[in-house]
């Protein structure tokens, strides 16, 4: 049958009332937004991974989320297996027991809970969740924000820092957020408290990476960036009050091979590498330095084994990113 008298056959049929015989499903939504997954290490149900969550989608995404159904903290880059839960409920009475490994949230089926470590969870993300949420592959890996900041020596040890590590080394880019708070359950969390404006805070750095982006994507490759919130205060109660510095994670105090020769596979040597010039200096502050010192955010370079990034890589995130004096996002400390 010609196409001509198809569309002839539906016009009689809609004239009869019989409109919806023919009526194609309605495409699915497209939104201009990258496909994002969420990881963490404090949990599912915690409330600064919820309010983040809740922000990419307001900011146009797709988003889908794969973390521990337990607090997992200082659990680092360590893989178990996903069992059962069967002799606790999930954090905050978010999952019975007796529930299997994995599982969705009823009341947002793309975020999902895996009872293992947070490394574990962002891999079955990847190789589970995304294909039923996205169709395939992530465009961006984002973890956190942490309840609890991860600065310096304390970075290899955290499971947020695990997750955007784990992405980089399967070739996806990848941002850790960690924030100066507590654990909170996101069903005790309201518009407008620290859980929210660390969102926006993430929503800023996420925003400005993914307008950088060049030919060679969103990030250098094989590098994330280890990102930290100091806590809101009468002088940065909302996120426009911060001011984002580029840093490094280590100082030059100790070298990484004898203070955690057992816990990274390559010699990592804290502070060796540092980008000159930036704001009139001979090198990046350490995240330490800098931190704690009012409302700030130190964003730093971090390689896949969770050391500074070279010189080279710092120098690409710096071009990204830019100053604000050049219409870009970062301050000088």
């Amino acid at each position: 049958m010609s196409s001509s008298l198809v569309f002839k056959f539906v016009a009689v049929l809609a004239a009869l009332g019989c409109s919806n015989v023919f009526a194609l499903p309605a495409p699915p939504e497209k939104r201009a937004g990258l496909k994002i997954l969420m990881g963490n290490d404090d949990g599912w149900f915690e409330a600064n991974f919820r309010a983040f969550n809740q922000k990419l989608k307001q900011d146009g995404h797709t988003v889908a989320g794969s973390a521990p159904v337990q607090n997992q903290s200082g659990r680092g880059s360590l893989e178990l297996p996903a069992l059962p839960l069967l002799f606790e409920e999930g954090q905050y009475g978010s999952v019975p027991k007796g529930s299997p490994a994995q599982g969705a949230d009823p009341q947002d089926r793309s975020i999902f809970y895996v009872n293992s470590t947070p490394v574990t969870a962002i891999k079955f993300g990847l190789s589970d969740v995304c294909p039923k949420i996205f169709g395939g592959k992530p465009d961006l890996v984002v973890s956190g924000p942490n309840a609890g900041n991860n600065l310096g020596i304390v970075t290899p040890f955290s499971g947020t820092v695990g997750v955007a590590t784990e992405a980089v080394k399967q070739g996806f880019p990848a941002i850790a957020f960690s924030a100066d708070s507590d654990a909170l359950s996101f069903k005790n969390s309201a518009p407008g408290d620290n859980a929210h404006v660390y969102a926006d805070l993430a929503s800023k750095v996420t925003k400005a990476v993914i307008a950088s982006r060049n030919g060679q994507g969103f990030l250098p490759p094989g590098v994330s960036l280890n990102v930290n919130f100091a806590k809101p205060s009468a002088a940065c109660p909302t996120a426009d009050k911060y001011k984002f510095v580029l840093t490094k994670i280590y100082s030059e105090i100790l070298d990484l091979t004898d203070a955690l020769g057992d816990v990274l596979p390559q010699v990592c040597l804290l502070g060796k590498d540092s980008l000159k010039g930036v704001c009139g200096k001979d090198k990046l502050p350490s995240e330490n330095s800098v931190f704690g010192k009012g409302c700030v955010v130190t964003i730093s370079v971090m390689t896949k084994d969770k050391c500074d990034g070279s010189v080279a890589q710092q120098q690409d995130v710096l071009n990204r990113l830019k100053l604000k004096a050049q219409g870009g996002l970062l301050d000088c400390a």
